[in-house]
This record gives C-alpha cells, sequence and structure tokens, in this order.
C-alpha cells in the first residue's frame, strides 16, 4: 500500500487519537497487501518516541490496524476499568489486556468490551453492553453526559477534517503530530 493512501487512511479513522484528543481508534483493511506489516512497523519506528503505537491485529478475512496513545494505559490501569475488564477475566496489566484483546478478536464472538480500548467512558460501554436505552449516536452511543460526548464528537471532527486536509495538501503525518 503506497504510504499517502496509508497516511490518509490514518487521518480518516484515526486523526482523534494521532491528536491526542482520543485515546484509541481503529479500522479494518483487507487482507490483501502484505505490506502494510512494513508500514506498521516503519510507523511504530517513527512515533513510538511520541506516545502513539501502531497495532496490526490478523484476522481471518481482514487486518485490523489499533492505533492507540500513551494516555490508553493510564485509562485501562484505573481502578474502575480494570474492575470492568476483570470481570471479562481480561489480566491486570495493559500489556497483556491488549495481547488479551487481539486474541478475541480473533474469535467469533465479537469483544464488546473493546470500547474501553477506544477510549469510551466506562459508563457507556457498560449501557451499550446491557441494551440500555441510549440518547445519542455519534463516534460511539452514548448513555450519559450527552452534553459532554457532543463537545468530544465535534473536537475529533474537527481533528479529523483539519488532518485530511493537510494530508492531502501534501504534508505527511511526521509533519503534523
Amino acid at each position: 500500500m503506497p504510504k499517502q493512501r496509508f497516511e490518509s487512511l490514518l487521518a480518516n479513522y484515526c486523526a482523534p487519537t494521532l491528536k491526542q484528543y482520543k485515546y484509541a481508534n481503529m479500522f479494518h483493511l483487507p487482507k490483501d497487501d502484505d505490506s502494510i506489516r512494513l508500514l506498521i512497523k516503519h510507523y511504530n519506528q517513527q512515533f513510538n518516541s511520541k506516545g502513539i503505537y501502531f497495532i496490526l491485529i490478523e484476522q481471518e478475512s481482514q487486518y485490523t490496524i489499533y492505533v492507540y496513545n500513551s494516555k490508553l494505559k493510564d485509562y485501562i490501569s484505573s481502578n474502575e476499568v480494570q474492575n470492568f475488564l476483570k470481570s471479562y477475566q481480561y489480566p491486570n496489566t495493559f500489556e497483556l489486556c491488549i495481547q488479551e484483546l487481539k486474541k478475541r478478536l480473533n474469535t467469533k464472538n465479537f469483544p464488546h468490551e473493546i470500547g474501553v480500548f477506544l477510549g469510551y467512558p466506562l459508563d457507556d460501554v457498560i449501557g451499550f453492553i446491557e441494551h440500555k436505552p441510549y440518547y445519542l449516536v455519534g463516534d460511539w452511543k452514548v448513555y450519559q453526559n450527552v452534553n459532554e460526548a457532543k463537545k468530544q464528537f465535534d473536537v475529533f471532527k474537527q481533528a479529523k477534517e483539519q488532518m485530511l486536509n493537510e494530508i492531502h495538501n501534501g504534508y505527511e503525518l511526521s509533519q503534523i503530530i
């Protein structure tokens, strides 16, 4: 995959994470281009020092690109989120939780707890899992704190638009972040 195409995809799907407004994002690619492995390695070498991490999750028919920033570790390590993840039999360290998530994404039962790994508010993740009535749909279904979620969605949208504009104007990700 050409680097510019990959950077456009990153801007489209992961701008809030790359700009440090959101803990994590993910997107899927067809499993038809092995060059993605080299791209992921390249971006990790380039951006890990800035607290941005790229994980390639190889599934049966697709690749999942999971991008997170260093803020995710604090969120996942919080007592409230750790207790939630323990109820789903996740290990108690961040790195092992990420490994467990990768395993679960390769099973037939989708891990709905993935919301915490995308930085969604815990109350919204629980509301989704428990099929509660939601008040707003944006980047995720919102079950509480609607006004705060609206503000976040606006920030995420602006980050995406700005980053896509910069990429389309010839800037590389390394110049933007």
